[in-house]
């Protein structure tokens, strides 16, 4: 008799990884928050203070209600901008959801997160397939709208390679709290 042979797939990324990083980052100073969502694509966050120039503004690069007020506004929108992360800034708020916190490193009291998330169109979002999958046929969602929902999440043929795998996003995060730190002078 043969021997058998069971062939067992090696783990996915976001079945191995972290869900939960926090630091500050070396270079700039800046609490850096990494956080997986319910979806399994990871998001990260880079905590400002006042007086930073961005503090306040929305992910569009308008000021808000707190922002400071910049002598040349239009420099300062198109510095905000400029700014170059995953999928782009996506996230400017007064805190992150206490319930991702685990330690007191980013329980800043009057900070601004400014951040971005891995469920951009191009992104393997790990869950949206399960999802798609559970959906039932019926007259406003035929077997054809379901496949072609499937068919645009599998937009690679190997949609492992379009996951944003966790050093990815760490190195971005890291991009984007350099980036907020060279912007740190008033405009």
């Amino acid at each position: 008799m043969d021997d058998l042979t069971i062939a067992r797939s090696p783990k996915k990324p976001w079945e191995s990884e972290p869900n939960y990083a926090e630091w500050i980052d070396s270079e700039s100073g800046y609490n850096c928050v990494i956080v997986r969502e319910v979806h399994d694509a990871l998001c990260a966050f880079v905590c400002i203070e006042r007086p930073h120039p961005f503090y306040g503004r929305r992910s569009n690069g308008e000021p808000g209600k707190n922002t400071p007020v910049a002598k040349d506004e239009q420099a300062a929108r198109a510095a905000f901008r400029a700014m170059s992360v995953h999928g782009g800034i996506g996230y400017c708020e007064p805190f992150l959801d206490p319930s991702t916190l685990t330690s007191s490193i980013v329980a800043n009291i009057g900070a601004w997160w400014v951040g971005f998330n891995c469920s951009h169109g191009g992104d393997f979002v790990p869950s949206y397939l399960e999802i798609i999958d559970t959906y039932p046929p019926d007259e406003d969602l035929s077997e054809a709208d379901i496949e072609s929902l499937r068919q645009s999440i599998l937009q690679d043929p190997t949609p492992e390679s379009a996951y944003r795998t966790f050093s990815y996003v760490e190195e971005q995060c890291r991009l984007l709290a350099q980036q907020l730190k060279a912007n740190s002078e008033p405009f």
